[in-house]
């Protein structure tokens, strides 16, 4: 049976056996992450004014490219919370492992989401099917 969050408007489900880390939702721009088993992280962002999608998902991307040397980027796209959104998918070295993250950002109102998450290859290919199935339980 999943867990499922619901606070600050939005309402998503995870697993169980996941942590959830709310410690910068009294922030400006709060912050829910949860983190799975090894080098599984999803995280929702919510950013209060008018930040635009695009930009924030650029935001990140830059980043990305700042932090790591080789990294190779995909445009992507989802639907999300009845939303389109705008993205990435970033593939990286880290420790001489390679990993995926992917970012998107999507507004709602005067609020714009960003979603990230990310796990190291070998795990991705676990966790991708449930990054994605948190993001599409997102409710806002």
């Amino acid at each position: 049976m999943p867990a499922v969050y619901e606070k600050m408007g939005i309402r998503f489900r995870y697993p169980e056996n996941w942590s959830l880390d709310e410690s910068e939702i009294q922030e400006e721009n709060a912050t829910v992450a949860l983190y799975g088993p090894g080098t599984a992280t999803w995280c929702l962002t919510l950013h209060t004014g008018s930040q635009d999608p695009q930009a924030m998902s650029q935001q990140t991307l830059e980043t990305m490219q700042g932090e790591y040397d080789e990294l190779d980027v995909e445009q992507a796209t989802y639907h999300i919370a009845g939303q389109d959104t705008t993205g990435y998918a970033m593939n990286f070295i880290c420790l001489d492992l390679t990993a995926t993250a992917v970012v998107h950002s999507f507004r709602v109102g005067e609020t714009t989401f960003s979603i990230f998450w990310q796990a190291e290859d070998r795990e991705y290919e676990k966790f991708g099917r449930v990054f994605e199935a948190i993001a599409a339980s997102l409710e806002v």
